[in-house]
């Protein structure tokens, strides 16, 4: 059977049993989450269990449970959508999958294991592939509802420590596989599934991060942490906004997705201006709310000029202009931003760089500093006060009528 093109019932192809299809972390944003859900009731159920597992990534399916020999107990996929669909066809192929890990591989823990299909919508699935409880009366689930659910089936298994810092620890954890996985896809197409299937996550390293009292963000964990929020927010805005482009969301979440660890501290400091967002003082938790996550979707999804996808801003005459995105909003009156930008001592690359930040902010600002003055507690020890970049902020209706 191994040297036929397809395999099963109904003739799923071989490359497609035996692929690693993962493009990159920012297209694991919602399975990573159903991952991890998924992982914590097993070990809400039977810790002692549940310890021996692994959780393999993007190999067998979009999420595999293999026992304590790497025979598989599971089968999962995950779909993130807009509106419900018949997932009939993708049902026969995870039949045929497990068909295949059953006869040919002798790869199942059982004579038949379950397939669940996670999903934020009611799909119509076939042949046994079942929707997955989220809970006992739940079979859907957004991506912000699994967080939460991810942070409570930690409060339920710890008893010390922060459930915000250890949820986003594990995010860490799985961002760094999923990182690790897609890095292989690239630089050795041929070998990336068996990379894959050769590296799963022991769950005796969620457990550890699980039972930490004193957990530590390093700056990279930081920025890798900061990397899922800005696309988990992106990402649930796009489903409950109906007439946002999806095209151009979808691609931005894809391009912050592959960006190194140091291009997206760059970004990082320019989409919070008005805050020290990877300072060991920060609470990461609170950088990424709703309002923040809505400001940035809202610029990025209104202004009309295409954003560029290597350095995530814009330019005009010739390179000479820059522009950049924020999570700036109306919550506060531009001026008052201004403040908080020019007391922010991590805005050194921004402020030599950039000439206006593109805020969700009802009115433009032409110079910061000036408007900073309005104000009695700016700190006159800040050497920024006299940087002499003229730097402003750009409201959306200003930056598509090119008024500045």
């Amino acid at each position: 059977m191994a040297d036929t093109e397809t395999y099963g019932t109904y003739n799923t192809p071989l490359t497609t049993i035996k692929h690693s299809a993962m493009a990159s972390w920012s297209g694991f944003v919602y399975q990573g989450l159903c991952a991890l859900q998924h992982s914590l009731s097993l070990l809400r159920e039977d810790w002692d269990n549940a310890i021996t597992k692994q959780l393999s990534l993007e190999a067998y399916e979009d999420f595999a449970i293999l026992n304590n020999n790497g025979k598989i107990e599971s089968l999962h996929q995950c779909k993130c959508i807009q509106s419900p669909k018949n997932y009939t066809d993708e049902c026969q192929k995870m039949i045929d999958k497990h068909d295949y890990w059953k006869n040919e591989e002798r790869m199942l823990a059982n004579s038949s294991v379950p397939l669940w299909f996670h999903s934020n919508m009611t799909n119509t699935y076939a042949c046994g592939v079942k929707a997955y409880p989220f809970s006992p009366t739940q079979t859907t689930c957004s991506p912000v509802h699994i967080y939460t659910l991810i942070q409570n089936g930690i409060k339920e298994l710890s008893v010390i420590g922060s459930s915000e810092i250890k949820t986003n620890k594990l995010i860490v954890l799985i961002s760094k596989r999923v990182s690790c996985i897609h890095e292989q896809c690239i630089n050795n197409p041929n070998n990336s599934f068996n990379f894959a299937v050769q590296n799963p996550i022991p769950f005796t390293d969620i457990a550890t991060i699980i039972q930490d009292p004193s957990l530590y963000f390093d700056l990279k964990e930081r920025i890798e942490t900061c990397r899922f929020y800005l696309m988990l927010t992106l990402k649930n805005r796009l489903l409950t906004k109906r007439d946002a482009d999806e095209t151009k969301i979808n691609k931005l979440i894809f391009d912050i997705g592959t960006k190194t660890n140091e291009e997206l501290r760059r970004i990082i400091y320019r989409l919070f201006p008005d805050m020290n967002v990877l300072s060991s003082d920060a609470n990461i938790f609170e950088l990424f709310s709703t309002s923040r996550g809505n400001n940035l979707f809202n610029v990025l999804n209104c202004v009309e000029e295409p954003i560029e996808s290597d350095d995530f801003n814009w330019k005009k005459d010739n390179n000479k202009i820059f522009l950049t995105p924020s999570t700036l909003g109306m919550d506060v009156d531009p001026e008052e931003h201004c403040l908080s930008i020019v007391n922010n001592s991590f805005n050194a690359e921004l402020l030599r760089d950039y000439r206006w930040i593109v805020g969700y902010i009802d009115h433009k600002v032409e110079d910061i500093i000036e408007a900073s003055h309005l104000f009695t507690q700016i700190d006159a020890n800040n050497a920024y006060i006299t940087q002499p970049q003229k730097v402003g902020l750009l409201d959306i209706n200003s930056k598509n009528h090119g008024n500045y």
